[in-house]
């Protein structure tokens, strides 16, 4: 319908007002959470467990980034909900039925993977580690752990096994739509395998164990994904 076209200034308008919500629910999540910088500092460390190490600071200014930097992050976490809220009410508007049953599933699905994978670097991949790396620390020595290599390493190994864990959405977004036939993944498969080896290094932690650990996963995760596309072809077309 022509009365629903809106113009270019409408849509910077509701582009803007976008931005203005979402700024504001991060903004207001992380003035409420700065009055618990302790908990979060003490969640943040946690992955560390019994090793024997203390968060150093080496000017006067990186304990105020740090706690800067837990507090922005945990406040993204905690907003994320009406984050998604809010761009799904924004992109809602342009899609039909269909699309929306396509788009909503996709952002249920990447948030069950985010969680998932949150959990899985949160509980087992980080400690085991940072486990592993302090272990080969030489007698007579000992590991001065500087509090923002900490948390950019903590941050780095979390975005990556996010990015990683959305496979299964990607694969299946892309033989849903038609774009790449399940076949073709499977003739692939070497070269899928290292792509995923090189996405894992580039962004993963630096050291082979954490990288292992980190890959493994996606290879399940991308086998697995085949499967369900599969099954989800053959009864779409019986």
């Amino acid at each position: 319908m022509p009365n629903d076209i809106k113009t270019i200034s409408e849509h910077l308008s509701e582009l803007k007002n976008l931005a203005i919500k979402l700024f504001g629910s991060w903004f207001v999540s992380c003035v409420a959470l700065s009055f618990f910088t302790q908990n979060l500092i003490d969640i943040f460390t946690r992955p560390l467990g019994d090793i024997a190490l203390t968060l150093n600071f080496f000017s006067p200014t990186d304990s105020l980034f740090f706690v800067l930097k837990i507090v922005s992050v945990s406040g993204l976490v905690v907003s994320s909900p009406l984050l998604v809220w809010f761009v799904w009410g924004y992109l809602s508007k342009a899609l039909e039925a269909r699309e929306r049953q396509f788009l909503f599933s996709y952002f249920g699905s990447a948030l069950v993977l985010t969680l998932a994978a949150l959990a899985y670097s949160y509980l087992y991949l980080i400690p085991t580690s940072l486990k592993f790396l302090t272990d080969f620390t030489p007698k007579n020595t000992g590991v001065i752990l500087s509090a923002n290599e900490y948390s950019n390493f903590l941050l780095s190994m979390f975005l990556a096994i996010t990015l990683v864990f959305q496979t299964p959405i990607m694969v299946m977004s892309l033989v849903k739509t038609g774009l790449v036939k399940i076949e073709t993944f499977k003739a692939k498969r070497k070269e899928i395998y290292f792509g995923i080896v090189i996405v894992t290094a580039l962004f993963g932690s630096p050291d082979v164990f954490s990288w292992f650990i980190t890959t493994l996963p996606v290879f399940m995760l991308f086998e697995s994904s085949l499967i369900l596309a599969s099954y989800s072809f053959t009864k779409n077309n019986k």
